[in-house]
């Protein structure tokens, strides 16, 4: 995905939904934290927004530009609406979240979650392509495996999950021939 797609993804979400406020929580928000990522890590089509405290937006969204809609088989990217109840988010991300001016639409209050937020929640899905993901954007210098390392207890998972997760971090540590 481009970043104009992004912008008219979120144009289309705002107006449907009719709100101002989003957020990026997927890989797409790298396009905003982190501009100069390699095109191979976004190479995925499709943005997962969240609409605040507001579920039913997040319906219509997934309804009207999700995957299985026609503005995506017209522009051949879409959305996904989700709520905080689908997405795992590390403590204070709110304050590490980055403001995506539209342009055009001074308005709407759009953020994405920082590289090293989105990471650490797409480690908390526990999916193989996240993993994957994380380590790419270790690899390509997108975040610091010791960063992720101090990370993940921010997570609000259990602990014997958190445990996995630094494990697997503290690895990754070692790969980039780092010791912490």
């Amino acid at each position: 995905m481009q970043h104009h797609q992004l912008e008219h993804l979120v144009r289309a979400a705002a107006a449907m939904t009719n709100t101002n406020a989003l957020l990026i929580v997927g890989t797409q928000s790298l396009l905003i934290s982190c501009p100069a990522a390699p095109e191979i890590l976004m190479g995925h089509a499709q943005a997962d927004f969240i609409t605040p405290d507001n579920q039913t937006l997040a319906l219509i969204i997934e309804h009207d530009i999700g995957p299985a809609s026609r503005f995506n088989l017209q522009f051949n990217y879409c959305a996904r609406g989700l709520g905080f109840v689908n997405v795992v988010l590390p403590e204070g991300w709110e304050a590490r979240q980055i403001a995506f001016p539209v342009q055009g639409a001074p308005d709407l209050q759009v953020h994405c979650l920082s590289a090293l937020d989105m990471a650490a929640s797409k480690l908390a899905a526990g999916r193989v392509k996240d993993y994957r993901f994380v380590s790419a954007m270790i690899h390509y210098g997108l975040i610091n495996a010791i960063d992720l390392h101090a990370h993940v207890p921010l997570l609000p998972v259990p602990q014997e999950q958190k445990d996995t997760l630094l494990a697997w971090a503290h690895e990754q540590c070692g790969q980039a021939g780092v010791v912490s």
